[in-house]
């Protein structure tokens, strides 16, 4: 994967004093540590007014502004089924201009655990499309149309939609973080904004690494849904590029596409994904998989390296490429390495048989025979496309932004 940092964002650039943006994120953090405080519906009306920077005082609570709904409008459980409640996108108004300490703060209020999750979500993996986010946080489309639509008036997110050849119909939205969802995402991180690996960038349409991101992406998420029917199946974590290279030891200078922890009835399959269009140079194919070998020598993990190429072709190129590496260096510990190509991964899917090992010439296996680490069992009932089912207990106090513990009993609450 090319090692140039991605940025998002969007055409529209705040503009807040840097004390502004240390009260924004002060203030914000003290409305998500709030969640923790019991029985907040008996909160009384009053608000304690903070003055930024010498300005005007901003309230933790105010009146509604334009496009904003006010705080006493909002149920019970937050985020209401019904269509046209105030929570709903549907009501709401143009999407919001600048962003400032006041808006976050009044946005905090209305934002559930999803939400964040959501905005950190985009923030660890850059872009995701409507069906993929859909699969991820959501029990059906019309709700994650909806809510998605409320995010993107907010300025939580930013969405833009790649050409598409005439005929062909409009495409997905894709989305990405937008300025409120960084100052969110530093909040929940525990961040300054400006010390957030995050900047505005247009045109991302036309970005150079973008089919190779979404390829990438795609890959996890079908991966994520073919686990679905199994419930001894799982992806448990999913790490972005950034985080799974600051999870390599040091000096070695790989940034992998992706990580992943995959549950299964053997135990944990710890994963990192490399995913290749075919446009590196059979030398850079060696020196990545001497840094794999290095990097496995000086790490007690115990990894699994999964190749997709383009094709049979690629593939032999790979494991031409493997033979020197392993002529060149000998390590007694090394990370396995599998590949599959393209079109076996639209024939039989990322769990399918397709999985060759490179270094013999045994039959493929299928992703959850592959060798598994040392890591603790992980429940899969939590897994990736699980965690935000309307059927799962808790579901329902999770969207409220109120924070209040759940009962024992949770009839009525639907």
């Amino acid at each position: 994967m090319e090692k140039e940092s991605l940025g998002l964002g969007c055409p529209q650039v705040v503009v807040m004093s840097e004390g502004q943006e240390r009260e924004a994120a002060r203030l914000l953090a003290l409305v998500l540590a709030r969640k923790n405080v019991p029985n907040r519906r008996r909160r009384s009306s009053g608000a304690l007014p903070v003055r930024l920077g010498g300005g005007l005082p901003v309230t933790t609570r105010r009146p509604a502004a334009a496009g904003w709904p006010s705080w006493r409008e909002i149920a019970a459980v937050g985020e209401s089924r019904h269509r046209w409640s105030c929570m709903s996108s549907s009501t709401s108004r143009a999407r919001q201009g600048r962003v400032t300490a006041d808006r976050l703060v009044e946005l905090a209020n209305h934002l559930t655990d999803r939400d964040r999750e959501i905005a950190l979500t985009l923030y660890e993996h850059r872009i995701l499309t409507s069906s993929q986010l859909t699969l991820l946080f959501f029990s059906g489309r019309r709700r994650a149309m909806d809510r998605l639509l409320f995010l993107y008036r907010a300025r939580v997110l930013d969405r833009f939609y790649p050409p598409r050849p005439f005929a062909y119909g409009k495409p997905q939205a894709h989305w990405l973080l937008d300025e409120a969802g960084a100052h969110i995402a530093a909040a929940c991180l525990g961040l300054d904004r400006r010390a957030l690996a995050w900047r505005p960038r247009e045109n991302w349409g036309t970005h150079p690494q973008l089919a190779h991101h979404l390829e990438a992406n795609t890959f996890v998420i079908d991966l994520i849904a073919a686990t679905l029917p199994h419930p001894a199946l799982g992806v448990v974590e999913w790490r972005g590029s950034v985080s799974a290279r600051d999870q390599m030891q040091d000096s070695v200078g790989l940034v992998p596409d992706a990580g992943l922890l995959l549950a299964t009835p053997a135990g944990v399959i710890d994963c990192v994904l490399e995913w290749d269009r075919g446009t590196e140079t059979g030398s850079v194919l060696e020196h990545k998989l001497r840094m794999y070998r290095k990097a496995a020598g000086r790490s007690r993990d115990r990894r699994r390296v999964l190749f997709v190429v383009p094709g049979a072709r690629r593939a032999a190129t790979l494991a031409q490429a493997a033979g020197r590496a392993a002529a060149r260096q000998v390590h007694h510990e090394v990370w396995p390495v599998f590949v599959a190509t393209v079109p076996e991964l639209r024939e039989f899917g990322p769990l399918g048989p397709i999985w060759q090992p490179l270094d013999n010439q045994r039959a493929p296996l299928r992703l959850e025979a592959l060798p598994v680490s040392d890591l603790e069992p992980l429940d899969p009932a939590g897994a990736l496309g699980r965690r935000w089912r309307k059927d799962r207990p808790g579901f329902w106090h999770a969207l409220s932004p109120l924070g209040s513990p759940a009962p024992d009993n949770e009839e009525g609450w639907s």
